[in-house]
């Protein structure tokens, strides 16, 4: 899902005129990029996994992910709560 995403972000940027809605496209792919290298390692056994005293699974590379990610996250919420109605369009 995150590899289909950033393919079409990749897309996006492409065919972009609008230099805040770039800006919109290139975070979005560098979340799908950070998270899709975060899956495959997890995948391919490179991440440590670890169960903790609840017999829960504690994955700290999932952690790093999120500190990378939700900045982002929150900077394009940030820019798209500054648009007009008429930029929406």
């Amino acid at each position: 899902a995150y590899g289909c995403n950033g393919f079409f972000a990749g897309l996006r940027i492409l065919f972009e005129n609008n230099p805040t809605k770039l800006m919109l496209h290139m975070l979005s792919i560098y979340i799908s990029v950070m998270s899709s290298a975060s899956y495959f390692m997890l995948w391919q056994g490179a991440a440590s996994v670890r169960v903790d005293v609840n017999a829960c699974l504690f994955i700290p590379q999932r952690w790093m992910l999120y500190c990378f990610t939700a900045p982002a996250i929150i900077l394009i919420l940030a820019q798209i709560s500054d648009y007009t109605f008429n930029q929406k369009l």
